[in-house]
């Protein structure tokens, strides 16, 4: 695997900012139920993906609801786990 300088700078920026388990919050910048995924907007305007395989069941969201998530960090950038609705 080889490393740029933004893969690095970004897994330095998630080690201090989305340290694991901290809880996160934010607002649905916009979901699409047919594809699967969407992007959350973070207290700090940073977008974080969604899939759909990390919503819990029976949970529809909607543009500006306001949800709890932890990041966890792929090759492709951030991703919200563990979502929860506020």
């Amino acid at each position: 695997m080889t490393l740029n300088v933004s893969t690095i700078l970004l897994n330095n920026y998630v080690a201090n900012k989305y340290r694991e388990g901290n809880i996160m919050k934010g607002k649905i910048k916009w979901y699409n139920d047919k594809k699967g995924y969407g992007f959350i907007s973070g207290d700090d305007d940073k977008d974080i993906f969604i899939h759909n395989t990390n919503v819990p069941e029976g949970i529809s969201l909607k543009e500006d609801d306001e949800v709890e998530y932890t990041v966890e960090t792929t090759d492709k950038g951030l991703n919200a786990v563990n979502l929860s609705l506020l």
